[in-house]
């Protein structure tokens, strides 16, 4: 096999939104696999190929771990160029041609190559995730002119490397039950390898679904767990959760009622820190993760555990994206007033759309 694409999905979709994508994939001629792990049951695949060149195959783990999934979907991997993708991101044949092509031309091992994903259809909320780099660790620039670039970042979302890296490297954190954080600590353990990061805009690929505040409260409180339990004490969270919890419900409410600028920059930022302690919170009182696996058993230990009613998260979301254009002006000018102007436009653009 020339590559192997590897699919980890169920906290967010599953596979059977990620099966009809694949054929998107037909007209790439090259031999190859794309395997994907789940933790749903399914009935057998009735067309275990793309095309004569690409085959498919859907692995069943009970494990909901993405960490635990990915290291045996490597172990099981044929390709020699390792493709990990995020089942939330959009194939595209010339994107996995550009992975490949990168590899053909950079020999060394230690070479790895990402493509980022853009959110198409950007609210307020994501684009400020984006920008300010909360969303994957890293701000996301769009249509970078440069070819290729070294930076210092790493995850599984749309990213390649030769199958060999593995055994330099070793495998994924299985004691992360949940996600975001797995894709962290590899990061670290290349960086200690001296591995180097390129950036190949042709790589760069769509996000097909909006990140509501929703479901960034709960990966953030997974988060918050992971590193509970993995003992990471510079991740301590410090202050007093309960009134955290206080004083992000009093945002939601007021936000629910009223959006501008200054108390939605409030809201994201506790969302952020707060979600975290909780999850970490979580840990230090009970090792068991899959309390966490449940949306309502979430909100149940952040609000309703301190007789507080479950925030209107829609309504919140309404209103970000009703807010008028001279609050979404002003929000986006102080947050990314030290960015110089040409990289001004695109927010000026996003404001008169």
């Amino acid at each position: 096999m020339d590559f192997s694409i590897l699919i980890a999905t169920d906290q967010r979709l599953s596979h059977n939104d990620i099966l009809p994508q694949l054929n998107l994939l037909k007209r790439l001629n090259i031999k190859g696999e794309v395997l994907i792990a789940t933790n749903k049951s399914f009935k057998k695949l009735q067309q275990c190929y793309i095309n004569k060149y690409i085959k498919i195959k859907l692995i069943y783990l009970k494990h909901f771990s993405r960490a635990i999934k990915r290291n045996y979907l490597l172990k099981l991997a044929s390709g020699k160029i390792i493709i990990l993708w995020a089942d939330d991101f959009k194939l595209n044949p010339s994107v996995i041609k550009n992975h490949l092509k990168f590899h053909q031309r950079n020999i060394f091992i230690k070479s790895i190559c990402f493509g980022m994903g853009w959110i198409n259809e950007t609210s307020l909320y994501n684009l400020w995730l984006e920008k300010s780099g909360h969303l994957f660790g890293y701000p996301f620039k769009k249509n970078q002119k440069y070819l290729m670039k070294k930076y210092d970042f790493f995850y599984g979302g749309n990213t390649s490397f030769k199958k060999e890296l593995i055994n330099i490297s070793g495998y994924y954190e299985a004691r992360c039950h949940f996600d975001c954080t797995d894709d962290w600590i590899m990061w670290n353990k290349l960086k200690s390898l001296n591995c180097n990061f390129f950036h190949v805009p042709n790589c760069d690929t769509e996000h097909v679904h909006d990140v509501t505040i929703k479901e960034r409260f709960v990966a953030l409180a997974q988060s918050g767990w992971n590193l509970s339990n993995l003992k990471y004490k510079n991740f301590k969270p410090t202050g007093n959760l309960k009134l955290k919890i206080y004083k992000l419900h009093q945002l939601c409410s007021v936000v629910s009622t009223h959006a501008n600028s200054v108390n939605l920059k409030k809201l994201f930022m506790a969302i952020e820190d707060t979600a975290f302690h909780i999850g970490y919170n979580v840990n230090a009182r009970d090792k068991n993760p899959n309390k966490l696996y449940v949306m309502d058993n979430l909100f149940q230990i952040s609000f309703k555990n301190y007789g507080l009613e479950l925030p209107n998260f829609s309504k919140i979301e309404r209103n970000i994206k009703n807010l008028n254009k001279f609050e979404i002006y002003k929000f986006l000018i102080c947050e990314y007033i030290t960015f110089p102007i040409k990289k001004l436009m695109h927010l000026v653009k996003y404001i008169l759309n």
